[in-house]
């Protein structure tokens, strides 16, 4: 791009990511040298990105506590187009099986494995 809104707007994240680098190294030299003439005891724009700092942690946590209930919600008009439900119910519990499967083999292999790699005893 041929500037830096331009780099946002095509989504070039290797531009977002070096123009915010950027600014991000000039803020903080420019905190630890604060020039005399200014009067404040830390530069305006960090307690702006600070403030938005909280401002999205706020929307991720309001997006945190909708998913499941937005997902239940795909899931459950997923379901209620189907003509079939004894199928789809047959393969929802194949794939709850496999999830159990796959998860207490996870456990027995991987983590029992790693403790008795590790600690060499028996994790039982």
């Amino acid at each position: 791009p041929n500037n830096f809104v331009g780099a946002f707007a095509d989504a070039n994240f290797l531009g977002v990511i070096v123009l915010s680098t950027a600014v991000a190294v000039a803020l903080v030299k420019l905190e630890k040298n604060m020039p005399d003439e200014v009067m404040w005891t830390r530069i305006l724009t960090i307690q702006i990105i600070e403030e938005l700092v909280h401002v999205f942690m706020m929307i991720i946590d309001w997006i945190i506590f909708v998913t499941p209930f937005a997902v239940t919600s795909l899931i459950a008009g997923a379901i209620g187009e189907q003509k079939d439900l004894a199928e789809v119910f047959t393969q929802l519990a194949w794939l709850v099986a496999a999830t159990v499967v796959g998860l207490v083999a996870q456990f027995l292999i991987v983590y029992c494995g790693l403790y008795l790699g590790f600690i060499r005893s028996n994790p039982f």
